[in-house]
């Protein structure tokens, strides 16, 4: 047998224990509400009331600005500069030295100038000497011995200088080719002073490129360079020959 109305008292209660729950929560939640909202104000506080680093509670003292010195006047406008005196002495920073016990000599003439001695012979033989030439350098002479200078054979141009001899009673012919500069002058003798033949005071060496011919260099006291180139000759003995003659011809005093 059922009674009427039997679940409604059981849903009443069911009722009740949710509004007693509801109820708790809401007041947990205010609870850490408040606590929150004290901890945060909490947290102002102290952060107002800390100084922040790098300042301070009072400011510096303004330093007092230097005082400009008095005048003569006795005001308080500074003194002027003193100004230079344009019509005063000025100091001489190089004062010129004083002059010493010993006067300077009275000008007179100059003395002549001296010859320059002659070139000391080697005991080989003479060297090749400095002939005249208003330019400087060695200049062979007009005449070796029996041979001539020849204006109708060729040049060469190879020295400074260069002279070129012959003679009606011999079918040789010289050329003189001298090199004032002697590093210039070794650059056209470095094969002759490789594989040459010493004789006497001269390096010769045969030219293949000549009938009959050779090449001679040697070298005066003054640097110079001196090589004779030769055609028609019987060997290289004749060439340092004629070398030797015309080291004794450049020897001789002008007259």
């Amino acid at each position: 047998m059922t009674y009427p109305n039997s679940a409604a008292p059981q849903k009443s209660k069911t009722l009740v224990w949710v509004a007693i729950g509801m109820g708790i929560v809401f007041v947990l939640l205010l609870i850490a509400g408040g606590i929150l909202a004290f901890m945060l104000l909490n947290g102002k506080d102290k952060k107002a009331s800390e100084p922040k680093e790098g300042t301070s509670t009072s400011a510096p003292a303004p330093q007092p600005k230097p005082k400009p010195p008095a005048s003569d006047n006795g005001g308080d406008e500074p003194a002027p500069k003193p100004q230079p005196n344009p019509g005063g002495s000025q100091p001489n920073p190089n004062p010129a030295p004083a002059p010493g016990p010993n006067p300077a000599p009275a000008p007179g003439p100059d003395p002549a100038p001296q010859p320059n001695p002659g070139p000391n012979p080697k005991p080989g033989g003479p060297d090749p000497a400095p002939g005249p030439n208003a330019g400087g350098g060695y200049v062979p002479p007009d005449q070796v011995g029996e041979f001539k200078v020849d204006s109708t054979l060729p040049p060469f141009n190879f020295g400074d200088t260069e002279k070129a001899y012959s003679s009606p009673n011999s079918t040789a012919s010289f050329w003189v080719q001298v090199f004032n500069d002697p590093e210039n002058g070794k650059i056209w003798v470095q094969d002759i002073d490789a594989t040459g033949t010493q004789i006497g005071n001269w390096k010769c060496q045969e030219d293949a490129f000549a009938d009959s011919g050779g090449d001679c260099y040697a070298q005066g006291p003054e640097g110079a360079i001196v090589l004779i180139m030769a055609s028609g000759v019987k060997d290289l003995n004749e060439i340092a020959q004629f070398g030797d003659q015309l080291a004794e011809e450049s020897q001789k005093p002008i007259e």
